[in-house]
């Protein structure tokens, strides 16, 4: 599952910092119904975009482990934390995602 093409061109948009593009892909992983692509979308755009997890912690007041336990591949995050995490993104148009 995660080496679908739409997780491969987050990743290789994610390496190329190309906000844009990445926010297609996580659109599109979303608009697919692959609720494991779209949280693990969204850990590689926080690692790329805003420099990790601690940082995202920082930014949104969460803490590192309900970040990762809510984008894991097991996790089931509300939609709040889905917003804070989305508002944390220096792109705008990532709000759009939901």
């Amino acid at each position: 599952m995660f080496d679908s093409p739409v997780i491969q061109s987050v990743t290789l948009d994610i390496l190329k910092k190309d906000q844009d593009s990445t926010i297609t892909k996580v659109k599109e992983c979303l608009e697919e119904g692959d609720t494991e692509l779209f949280k693990l979308a969204l850990k590689h755009v926080a690692d790329a975009q805003i420099g990790g997890m601690t940082k995202l912690s920082k930014t949104t007041d969460l803490t590192c482990e309900a970040l990762y336990r809510s984008l894991s591949r097991q996790g089931n995050p509300g939609l709040e934390t889905l917003t804070t995490v989305l508002q944390s993104y220096p792109n705008p148009e990532v709000m759009k995602c939901l």
